[in-house]
């Protein structure tokens, strides 16, 4: 699956959907950003296959870090 990814600021989600390309990380609070990619999800094919495919190494990199970095940076304002 391709991920969307509504963050304050740069943290190691960002860092690692942008590192594999496996979606999109917008600003939180910005709902032009969230349908400008639920749009290009829905509009470039090509690109959320691309996204679909890196699925698996942005999984295994998620599976390889330590749990406390992912609970930090999935934390609620």
């Amino acid at each position: 699956s391709a991920l969307l990814v509504i963050s304050h600021g740069e943290n190691e989600l960002v860092d690692l959907v942008g590192d594999h390309g496996c979606g999109v990380a917008v600003p939180a609070r910005d709902s032009g950003a969230v349908v400008a990619a639920l749009r290009r999800f829905r509009d470039d094919p090509g690109f959320l296959a691309r996204c679909r495919a890196a699925d698996c190494c942005c999984r295994a990199s998620m599976r390889s870090r330590p749990l406390g970095a992912w609970a930090w940076a999935l934390r609620p304002d």
